[in-house]
């Protein structure tokens, strides 16, 4: 091998180095970047006030677990199989349902009321806590979750269109999952009995 040839081969292996040491690096930031979107995709701030009138923010339980559910106390089925299913699965967690903070969330603030709510609480888990807010606020929050919601009609007996999506948060306030409005109370179950050692 002649000098020429060798400097060559070591200037090729350099410029491997260099090439596989910016892809490595590269490939770090973009995965972290990722990681962050991807956990800000869903959730983020909000104040909201419960069915004892009680300011709640996204930080109130800041050790615990968050299932919240959006919905409205006026919803004919979707909503109250939804919570009855939620607190089947509080109710199989046993003693691991403490570290678990359920919230409902209501996209009809001008007929869910505190008082509405605080009545309404009555027929599902004791745990679940039901919150309200003004329009914008309840527009703002929806619109961090990713939720839609639409008025059937302008009467004073409407219906609201939403989709039935229940998301689980860790305690951090990070998406960890969502269920679909036909998961089981086995289905939440068995997915915190995975998480909750």
């Amino acid at each position: 091998m002649t000098v020429r040839s060798f400097k060559l081969l070591i200037f090729l292996l350099c410029l491997m180095l260099v090439v596989l040491i910016a892809s490595g690096a590269w490939l770090s930031v973009w995965q972290n970047d990722k990681s962050q979107k991807g956990s800000g995709l869903v959730g983020g701030s909000f104040e909201l006030v419960d069915q004892d009138r009680k300011s709640i923010t996204n930080n109130s339980f800041p050790n615990k677990f968050k299932i919240i559910y959006f919905g409205f106390t006026f919803c004919p089925d979707v909503c109250p199989m939804g919570l009855t299913t939620i607190s089947e699965a509080l109710d199989s967690l046993g003693t691991k349902a403490k570290r678990i903070q359920p919230i409902f969330i209501t996209l009809d603030p001008l007929r869910d009321t505190a008082d509405v709510l605080k009545n309404y609480k009555e027929n599902f888990h004791e745990n679940i806590i039901f919150l309200t807010g003004s329009v914008e606020q309840i527009r703002s929050v929806a619109k961090l979750y990713k939720v839609y919601f639409q008025k059937t009609n302008d009467d004073d007996d409407y219906l609201i269109d939403h989709s039935a999506i229940t998301f689980i948060m860790s305690p951090s306030g990070r998406y960890l999952r969502h269920f679909g409005p036909n998961a089981t109370a086995a289905e939440f179950s068995n997915f915190f009995n995975s998480i909750l050692k």
